[in-house]
């Protein structure tokens, strides 16, 4: 599905150029609800096969908005008319499950915690000392300072998914977007997610496991290296309860007891050290 996406926003990107630099300005289109609906139900039919970056049906679906875009008499504006070459690399899992040491307990991918492929390094091994920092938010303008007096330089930092129940959802979602940003501005090195209950409750664990087996895709940039909002983050894992007990074991606070915190609307844990060394 994001794949499409992308797909028909660069086309649209191109083709809206374009008709910019028009010297006439062109008839409007016109829209209706049918025709809305007709392109939808042939870009989201089964035949298109998910539509996947670089797929068959990818190619399919993005030759069908080129063409409509041509009917629309725009002009195209891309390096092969309508199209402009992005290169993806694609990042899948080892048969070997990854591995996620808390304190002196393992956990295997799948079971306790979530790892997915990263594209950046064939191989991968973070091993440092933990932090918990709430929510993980930073953003004192919004009254969020979940960093505030913790130390995360070359650590992993520990941070409960989501954002504080009661918080507007298009705040909550932009700086939940922002958390690897976070982390790495303040040194981390890696991004632990701690599954809420409402966060189970709304997608249990068995499906999150699904996604462990989707290749990770990400487009290559201009030095040839595969995008990342936060380089400096070199791991990152999602943790379920016993994983989360693992590793506030012997801290000032369980996890259980954060886990009742964070069930209260607009509660917001404070952050401290943890223990338990954690190794990817």
């Amino acid at each position: 599905m994001r794949a499409s996406g992308l797909a028909m926003t660069m086309a649209a990107l191109l083709a809206t150029g374009a008709a910019a630099q028009a010297p006439a300005t062109p008839a409007a289109p016109q829209f209706s609800a049918d025709r809305v609906k007709a392109h939808v139900s042939f870009l989201a039919d089964d035949l298109l096969e998910g539509r996947d970056a670089g797929s068959r049906g990818y190619e399919i679906a993005a030759r069908y908005v080129a063409s409509q875009f041509a009917a629309l008499g725009l002009r195209p504006a891309g390096a092969d008319g309508f199209f402009q070459p992005v290169p993806f690399v694609s990042a899948t899992l080892a048969e070997a499950p990854a591995r996620v040491t808390v304190g002196g307990r393992a956990f295997l991918n799948g079971t306790g915690v979530l790892v997915r492929p990263d594209a950046r390094e064939a191989r991968q091994a973070v091993e440092a000392s933990a932090v918990f920092a709430g929510y993980g938010l930073d953003a004192s303008q919004a009254g969020f300072d979940d960093y505030r007096g913790l130390d995360v330089r070359g650590k992993w930092v520990a941070v409960l998914a989501g954002y504080p129940k009661g918080t507007p959802s298009e705040v909550g979602a932009h700086l939940n977007a922002e958390k690897a940003r976070a982390a790495e501005k303040r040194g981390a090195i890696g991004v632990i997610t701690l599954l809420t209950r409402a966060e189970l409750a709304r997608r249990p664990w068995v499906r999150r496991t699904e996604a462990m087996r989707e290749p990770a895709l990400s487009w290559v940039g201009a030095d040839g290296r595969p995008f990342s909002l936060a380089p400096g983050v070199r791991g990152a894992a999602t943790f379920d309860v016993a994983a989360g007990d693992a590793l506030f074991a012997g801290a000032s606070r369980s996890f259980a007891q954060v886990l009742d915190e964070a069930d209260k609307a607009g509660a917001k844990p404070r952050g401290f050290a943890l223990r338990a060394p954690v190794r990817l």
